[in-house]
């Protein structure tokens, strides 16, 4: 399987050093590359083709770069940055041509969420199929090792929430308005009592853990997390595990010769898991 590249272009060397590393930081299962000209962003694109390319609009001759981008055979997913201040204000060729805005003032955090959006948005269903079945081993594993019984109801919705966070990280965001009601309306319960019996897992797994895997999970938590909180703490443990079974990818024939036997505790997985 082909591996997926994001390429940053862009005037500032500080933005694109920014972007890498907040990027490699969060172990993007995607090739990275930077320029600082339009001109190496075309030649970069004909011989390396990226997914996603995020464009300077700063740059001479953007318009003629979108065009260009937009007739790729690749079919690239295209995230402009401009120092505009709203979107309304950026020219319409550039309202028409960008799948994504980053505005003055846009935090790099808020960025490489929109980049990684647009990654997962593009990729080939055998590439989406794939995340998803490693992320729903992943997280069956995680959660047994942890501790929560499969006929909990508690657990059972845990494992649902974050099997919808996968493709859609806002729901976590607002969960009163959005996942608790997506949750009732897909399990047949109403959003309190889906509420109510996370939040009695979450206290439950709480209890049965011991300080130095709380500690792995959520540092300086010494009370039982909320809900959300919880789930957040998860869902960005199972996507640093995703990333990390990419970067192993080469590796695993040779590992599982010496260690085919599924880790024996939950400690154990999490050694793993830590960033």
């Amino acid at each position: 399987m082909e591996k997926q590249r994001i390429l940053l272009a862009h005037r500032s060397a500080i933005v694109l050093v920014n972007l890498t590393e907040e990027l490699r930081r969060r172990r993007v299962r995607a090739e990275i590359d930077a320029v600082q000209s339009g001109a190496l962003l075309i030649q970069r694109q004909c011989f390396l083709p990226a997914g996603v390319v995020l464009v300077d609009l700063a740059f001479d001759g953007a318009e003629r770069i979108l065009q260009c981008l937009r007739s790729d055979p690749s079919h690239p997913r295209v995230y402009a940055c401009s120092e505009a201040c709203s979107r309304e204000a950026l020219p319409p060729w550039a309202q028409k041509s960008a799948d994504g805005c980053g505005l003055g003032g846009t935090p790099v955090g808020a960025i490489c969420d929109a980049l990684l959006l647009l990654l997962e948005s593009g990729a080939t269903p055998e590439i989406r199929a794939a995340n998803r079945a490693r992320r729903h081993e992943d997280l069956q594993r995680l959660l047994f090792l942890a501790g929560v019984s499969p006929h909990l109801k508690g657990g059972r919705y845990l494992r649902e929430a974050l099997e919808m966070a996968a493709d859609d990280p806002r729901l976590l965001d607002n969960m009163d308005g959005r996942l608790y009601p997506a949750l009732a309306l897909r399990l047949g319960d109403s959003p309190a009592n889906v509420e109510r019996s996370m939040r009695y897992a979450v206290c439950r797994l709480w209890e049965r853990m011991d300080p130095g895997e709380r500690q792995r999970l959520l540092p300086r938590c010494p009370v039982p997390p909320g809900n959300k909180r919880f789930l957040a703490a998860l869902d960005r443990r199972l996507r640093e595990s995703a990333a990390f079974a990419a970067a192993a990818a080469p590796h695993i024939t040779s590992m599982s010769a010496h260690q085919s036997a599924p880790f024996s505790s939950y400690s154990e997985m999490s050694s793993v898991f830590a960033p």
